[in-house]
């Protein structure tokens, strides 16, 4: 468990990979009551296959994870998924304030990397007063090697729900011909955003929307708030 704990990057600070929190091929983990100013993800959940290496034993499962009642005030990403991780489940993310310019949820894929799995993630309750993405799906994350034509991970069981606030753009959950996504739920949703209100779904199957509401600011509001 962490409980009330402070991760902090001076604002004009640089370092490589200054996470937060790396959840590394962990399970039954709780995060609750910290504060997140870095450079990089806030929170990540990996594990350790990477590259397309075919690693034995394989990474452990990432799964059973809480995180409650924390602060997100600069980062690459509140709550990350991936890059270096295979399978990724059962995870909820609640009762959070998310700010600065990071993605609320960002979901990396590697296409160099089979078997990356992500299910069962469930995103509830977030207030939001920033300028970066609610979604940020990234199928091809972290590499330039060629994508594969047919899909070799998936995201699937997806809920966002009972957010509000003011952010960026509602963002992407789009699949890649190396990513198939599917069974997504958003619901409760009342933002206004600086643009992009619509989210990207294309390559997505089963996404369902109910009670969205979403409004769209002046662009000169994106100077307000600064972030990572």
């Amino acid at each position: 468990m962490v409980e009330k704990c402070r991760f902090e990057i001076a604002p004009h600070a640089k370092g490589p990979s200054t996470d937060g929190t790396d959840i590394d091929s962990s399970q039954g983990f709780l995060v609750t009551h910290c504060f997140y100013s870095v450079n990089d993800d806030c929170i990540c959940l990996k594990g350790n296959r990477y590259d397309g290496l075919n690693q034995m034993p394989p990474s452990p499962p990432v799964e059973a994870i809480h995180i409650k009642d924390c602060i997100f005030a600069r980062g690459q990403g509140a709550l990350s998924l991936g890059t270096e991780a295979t399978i990724i489940r059962n995870v909820v993310f609640e009762n959070s304030v998310v700010q600065g310019k990071m993605p609320m949820l960002r979901i990396k894929f590697r296409p160099d990397t089979a078997g990356q799995h992500y299910s069962n993630i469930h995103v509830q309750g977030i207030r939001l007063d920033g300028t970066g993405r609610i979604v940020s799906l990234e199928p091809t994350h972290g590499t330039k090697v060629p994508v594969s034509k047919v899909p070799i991970s998936d995201a699937s069981g997806i809920i966002v729900e009972d957010v509000s606030g003011h952010f960026g753009s509602f963002g992407s959950i789009a699949g890649g011909s190396s990513v198939a996504v599917s069974d997504v739920l958003i619901q409760n949703i009342q933002v206004k955003v600086l643009g992009g209100a619509l989210l990207e779904t294309n390559g997505a199957t089963h996404v369902r929307f109910k009670h969205v509401m979403v409004g769209v600011f002046p662009l000169d509001r994106s100077n307000s708030h600064e972030g990572g």
